[in-house]
């Protein structure tokens, strides 16, 4: 850890000084050759990255091929997978059964003539889907092949930033922001623009990766879910907190969806890979870092990997 420095104000407090706790961050995908850092604000504890990219370097930071923006899968892990979300699109006593695939999976109760805003919609699939299931949908996602993309599938898509929803206030029942608060340049005034779209008796999904937890202090700069430059903000429980209180939000529940541990494997291999190692280390790195995580579960220390989270209008 080295030495606080001056910084950028922090999004979260406003705080204007941070410590680097990960240097000399490089981008895994290879979009750019510039070097990062993940710094601590020295005044509430939010992560962030530094330098935070220009909105021209933005651009250029996501592949074409990136993962979000792709074509919607359809093997059968991914179609098991809608197939239990749709299940869950039920009344609340749609059954016991119902209500575990519901906690697990962090679907809304379908509501008669409700609107869903997808914030950072990507390839549009969990549009699809909602629209399958009875709702009326929009989103918004900045990239602009995309946008172009669903637009020829008529879904009603904006091209925009979480930090402007070109929507009017009060229109959205629920309102998804699923993996793209930590891709914004200031997550307070994308949750305000949340709260602004969401009706009074609305609720937001909100998904995130979580930097507290266990898995990423074992893995460090290795953890999959960090993906600097792309992830600008690492949120904790207490950061994700203070930023929807900024915004007028409260937490109302989260989800076993957040706590399943061990389930990226794969992924923590691909990660290591990219990043040179060979085989052997790879796997010797996964394996340390599960060891860690199982001895953090027996500890009761944080193992939720994401923190996944309905949130209402703040009473």
């Amino acid at each position: 850890m080295t030495s606080p420095t001056a910084m950028k104000k922090c999004d979260i407090c406003g705080g204007t000084t941070a410590t680097a706790v990960i240097a000399d961050m490089r981008d895994n995908l290879a979009a750019t050759d510039q070097v990062f850092a993940v710094v601590r604000c020295d005044d509430c504890g939010h992560f962030f990255t530094d330098p935070i990219p220009t909105a021209e370097e933005l651009d250029m930071i996501y592949p074409k091929q990136y993962y979000a923006h792709v074509g919607p899968q359809k093997n059968l892990k991914v179609r098991g997978k809608w197939y239990l979300k749709k299940k869950c699109h039920r009344p609340v006593d749609g059954g016991l059964h119902i209500r575990l695939l519901n906690k697990l999976l962090a679907e809304p109760a379908f509501r008669e003539n409700g609107r869903l805003l997808d914030v950072g919609c990507g390839n549009g699939e969990y549009l699809l889907f909602a629209q399958e299931c009875g709702w009326q949908v929009a989103g918004v996602e900045p990239d602009k092949e995309a946008v172009d993309h669903l637009r020829e599938g008529g879904l009603d898509i904006k091209q925009g930033i979480a930090e402007d929803l070109p929507f009017e206030s009060g229109s959205f029942d629920v309102v998804r922001a699923w993996h793209s608060l930590e891709h914004t340049v200031s997550p307070t005034k994308a949750l305000k623009e949340i709260r602004r779209v969401l009706k009074d008796d609305g609720r937001a999904l909100i998904g995130v990766p979580n930097f507290g937890c266990a898995q990423s202090q074992a893995m460090g700069r290795h953890w999959p879910a960090l993906e600097v430059p792309r992830h600008l903000q690492h949120f904790t429980e207490d950061s994700l907190k203070r930023a929807l209180a900024e915004a007028g939000l409260e937490k109302e529940c989260d989800f076993i969806y957040s706590g399943i541990p061990f389930f990226d494997i794969m992924w923590r291999l691909a990660v290591y890979r990219q990043q040179h190692f060979d085989n052997a280390t790879a796997y010797k790195n996964v394996a340390r870092s599960v060891g860690q995580e199982m001895m953090a579960r027996l500890a009761r220390k944080d193992t939720r990997a994401f923190l996944t989270w309905w949130v209402r209008p703040a009473s």
